[in-house]
């Protein structure tokens, strides 16, 4: 069923039951001002027999219906009905004789004809008036809350049916339109979720053509050198050598390495990953890290320092020394020779922060805010061996740990690249 066909039977339903708890009220209320008016009508029959019966015989009773006093003896001492030659009589039927007391003392009786309020003619028309208003009324409330039934069913029914229409069209890859809908606040917060989605979907597109051309250049690149090198031995235009297939066995390390990365930031990437927290020992983190980088950074003549401002950090170990591996292998890539790499943790008022310094390369501010991306190599770079997704893999890692990374550069300041963890990655927060 549509909204339209629901809000209009709701609001129909709604008609009816207000209708009837009207009918109802008005129902109850009558009977009750009916029954109230019956008993004003006997009171003012008692008074009027009283003063007849006390004071004067030929004292005139204003009342509205018939009635007939008589004396202790039942004689008929008054009515208001007269036969045609003048005699007093009384058609009560079958009504009852009202005993009349005055100070516990029969005084006499009297006798009126059961009446009802519609048996008066002026209160007929009263009724039949009261009655045509409340048809008219009721009939005019049904026109007007089917009008306002279709209105607002109306005012639901075409952003949403829009918004469908648009949720169809992003289905069939219409990405273009953006998501813009009037009506209510609760419709238009779902358009502009929608919205952010249609945007997020678009950016998501174009990342990943983008990391499809990039990723087919850096693998079709190699592959082309080997071929062409291959090709050129078994024409025998070039001679087998050492030295071809040394060249070689690079270019697949390269291809390999390439795989490898892509393989790590897609499991990061994946929803299914697990973190898995422990309290990690910061200064022996720093040993191992040294240990695996002397003898690389040995052939650049690097000197390589470390400083623990801080014993413990919660985090997942094997994650977070991947991310400081990948941040010192570019910092060998890109150091001037004989320089110094320094690795320093220390706390400030944003978080416990683990910084990478090296001298060398400078990263200009176009690159600092593209240097995240995959497959993002800087003007230097693109002359070094690397896959392009070494610091995506970081920057993916610091998100894991709801950390964050960022890079400072100068050539007066050399570059640095620090991992910005939140205070509640301390050491004491046991249950993180």
């Amino acid at each position: 069923m549509t909204i339209v066909k629901k809000t209009f039977l709701v609001f129909i339903i709604a008609f009816i039951v207000q209708l009837t708890v009207i009918s109802s009220f008005i129902y109850f209320g009558f009977n009750r001002s009916a029954s109230m008016w019956k008993n004003i009508r006997e009171e003012q029959a008692y008074e009027a027999v009283v003063d007849v019966l006390q004071k004067d015989e030929n004292v005139v009773i204003e009342f509205p219906g018939p009635i007939a006093v008589f004396d202790s003896d039942m004689n008929i001492v008054h009515t208001n009905q007269f036969d045609p030659l003048g005699k007093k009589e009384f058609k009560g039927g079958d009504a009852p004789l009202v005993p009349v007391f005055v100070e516990d003392t029969l005084i006499g009786y009297y006798q009126i004809r059961p009446t009802n309020f519609d048996d008066d003619t002026a209160n007929r028309a009263l009724l039949s008036a009261m009655s045509r208003i409340l048809i008219l009324a009721l009939f005019v409330s049904l026109i007007v809350s089917i009008l306002a039934a279709l209105y607002f069913s109306k005012t639901i029914s075409r952003p949403a049916d829009k918004l469908a229409a648009q949720l169809r069209g992003m289905k069939n890859g219409e990405m273009d339109d953006p998501v813009r809908i009037k009506g209510g606040t609760e419709l238009v917060n779902i358009a502009e979720a929608v919205e952010q989605l249609r945007l997020q979907i678009v950016h998501e597109q174009n990342l990943r053509a983008q990391w499809g051309q990039d990723i087919a250049h850096d693998l079709r690149t190699p592959i082309a050198s080997i071929r062409a090198q291959l090709e050129g031995m078994s024409d025998n235009i070039l001679e087998p050598s050492t030295q071809r297939f040394e060249a070689m066995l690079g270019e697949l390390m390269r291809i390999g390495n390439l795989i490898n990365d892509l393989e790590t930031l897609m499991m990061l990437e994946s929803p299914e990953i697990a973190v898995h927290p422990t309290l990690i020992d910061i200064p022996q983190l720093f040993d191992v890290l040294r240990q695996r980088f002397t003898h690389i950074f040995g052939e650049k003549q690097l000197s390589f320092s470390s400083y623990a401002g801080f014993e413990t950090l919660r985090g997942d170990e094997s994650l977070l020394r991947r991310a400081l591996s990948n941040l010192l292998s570019n910092a060998y890539r890109y150091s001037d020779e004989g320089s110094t790499v320094t690795m320093r943790a220390y706390e400030n008022e944003d978080g416990f922060n683990i910084g990478v310094h090296n001298w060398g390369v400078v990263i200009t501010e176009e690159e600092k805010e593209k240097i995240f991306n995959r497959l993002y190599r800087g003007e230097f770079a693109r002359k070094t061996p690397g896959s392009g997704l070494g610091l995506t893999i970081v920057y993916q890692i610091a998100q894991l740990h709801q950390a964050s990374v960022s890079v400072d550069s100068g050539p007066e300041r050399g570059t640095v690249f620090t991992l910005t963890f939140p205070h509640s990655n301390s050491h004491s927060d046991e249950e993180a």
